[in-house]
């Protein structure tokens, strides 16, 4: 028997073998060059991508919110408007390039409502960046993105306090302290003065790179509102000229006479009598009414005082001189109670009021705001003590503050040796104010004088100006162009599309 050697029976087997792990090789060569190539084109795409929609920012930066920045509250597009396209290069290499940037004031009544809606802007840019085929034959493929972004302009309103000076003509420093507790946001283009511990529960901003920290400086703020410094200034005109413009006007036949105004039932109706002497309807030469709407704009040539518990619709009254209050100034419906309670002014409320002096606006020293130690002579009386507020206040040729003050030099006097006084005070209840306070010079509501002078403050912001203010109200700018807010920020779905043009 024949026997044939395991060494001759596999002989070419190892050619075999060889051959096939090669061909095993090459093909996971090629996968591993087309999964190497299919990474660095997905690399390449979101490169892309990334870069479109720095780009789509780069033209909302350098076209909508800059015309924004340079423009006047007032001039700002109505319609939709375009600005030119442009590209972007980086360290010299061309990026991509953005097209049409816009900007377009919000129409859409159902979300910000009818009136607030005229306050926000919608601005939107596209971003388009090429991307190569790893095919030389194929066309590029334009990624496209875009961005989009809604601006709050804001007014005068927008705060719960703001000023442009903190301290008084004499240099004295009004201090915010213990009894000091604020729930809406303050500005100051000045320093703020803070002792002891006031609180706020909302945004506080100054122009100024601190505080001024008095005694037993301990401040609480709340820890989503930390304070902001070195913050941008808010201009006080010294006219309301956006209401001067669209009101109707009462004169005072260049100065001969004075006006008296209250809010009633039927609307505003006013009074007029000889300047310089003191209110008698005897002494009227002139009445008038002007009604209630939903957009209405009243100025008032020279002084004014008003008072009233009816007012209704969404309206603005201003003066060109100062405005005292010589009683409650409220809307229909709002109560006593209601302001006891520290309710606050609902968001669906009907009714807005705005008003604004072009000089000071007093709390009149009136027996029905408390004159002569109303709080504790007459307590329990809301007839013949405290005043309520429900406006958002503008004092741009000085202050909001009380009338006489018990100075020395001040005709009005009830401190000793003044009869009938006898060593009270002259405290004259709280001012309660549902609104807002604007002021070009911070200004006294209380003082130490007579052991204690003037008014308690319970302040309670109005939610609803932050959205909108009264009608034809002060817009806040600096150096005459537009203070805005960035309400929110967010991309588009556009998706991305073949070039036309060749590769």
């Amino acid at each position: 028997m024949k026997v044939v050697s395991l060494k001759q029976s596999r002989r070419g087997s190892v050619l075999v073998n060889s051959v096939f792990i090669v061909v095993l090789l090459v093909m996971a060569s090629f996968a591993f060059m087309r999964w190497a190539a299919d990474e660095a084109h997905q690399a390449d795409y979101e490169l892309a991508r990334t870069q479109a929609y720095y780009v789509a920012q780069q033209g909302l930066f350098e076209k909508s919110l800059a015309q924004m920045r340079k423009t006047k509250p007032s001039l700002l597009p109505r319609a939709e408007e375009f600005y030119p396209s442009g590209d972007v290069s980086w360290e010299g290499q061309y990026v991509g390039s953005y097209s049409e940037p816009s900007m377009r004031r919000v129409s859409d009544e159902t979300i910000q409502g009818v009136f607030a809606s005229r306050y926000y802007y919608n601005m939107s840019s596209k971003g388009t960046v090429l991307l190569n085929s790893n095919n030389p034959k194929e066309q590029p493929t334009e990624i496209i993105r875009q961005v989009s972004l809604r601006a709050k302009l804001k007014q005068f309103s927008s705060y719960m306090y703001l000023t442009d000076e903190e301290q008084t003509v004499f240099n004295e420093i009004i201090w915010f302290w213990t009894p000091d507790t604020l729930y809406g946001p303050v500005h100051s283009n000045a320093a703020i003065g803070i002792k002891y511990q006031p609180m706020f529960y909302h945004q506080v901003s100054t122009c100024a790179d601190d505080f001024i920290r008095g005694l037993g400086y301990n401040p609480w703020f709340h820890p989503d509102f930390p304070p902001i410094f070195n913050a941008q200034r808010v201009e006080f005109p010294y006219q309301a000229e956006t209401l001067r413009a669209h009101a109707q006007v009462v004169t005072n036949q260049n100065g001969r006479l004075q006006t008296r105004m209250q809010g009633l039932g039927g609307g505003l109706y006013y009074e007029q009598w000889p300047f310089g002497t003191p209110y008698d309807q005897r002494a009227v030469v002139q009445t008038g009414t002007i009604g209630y709407g939903n957009e209405v704009g009243v100025f008032v040539e020279g002084e004014l005082e008003l008072k009233g518990i009816e007012f209704a619709g969404r309206l603005t009254i201003g003066t060109s001189g100062n405005m005292r209050l010589i009683n409650d100034v409220r809307y229909a419906g709002w109560t006593i109670a209601m302001t006891e309670a520290l309710q606050d002014v609902p968001l669906d409320y009907p009714h807005m009021l705005g008003l604004i002096s072009e000089q000071d606006l007093i709390v009149a020293n009136t027996w029905e705001n408390g004159r002569d130690n109303g709080l504790y002579d007459r307590a329990g009386r809301h007839d013949a003590c405290h005043i309520i507020i429900t406006a958002a206040l503008v004092a741009l040729n000085e202050s909001f503050h009380f009338e006489n003050q018990n100075d020395w030099y001040d005709t009005y006097c009830y401190c000793p040796p003044c009869p009938p006084s006898q060593g009270a005070p002259d405290e004259r209840g709280t001012i309660w104010l549902r609104g807002s306070v604007a002021q070009r010079r911070r200004g006294y509501v209380h003082r130490s004088t007579c052991g204690g002078t003037g008014y308690a403050k319970d302040y309670l912001y109005d939610w609803r100006l932050h959205n909108g203010p009264p009608p034809f109200f002060l817009e806040a700018m600096d150096d005459s162009v537009a203070l805005f807010d960035i309400y929110w920020w967010q991309e588009e779905n556009v998706g991305s599309r073949l070039n036309t043009e060749e590769g």
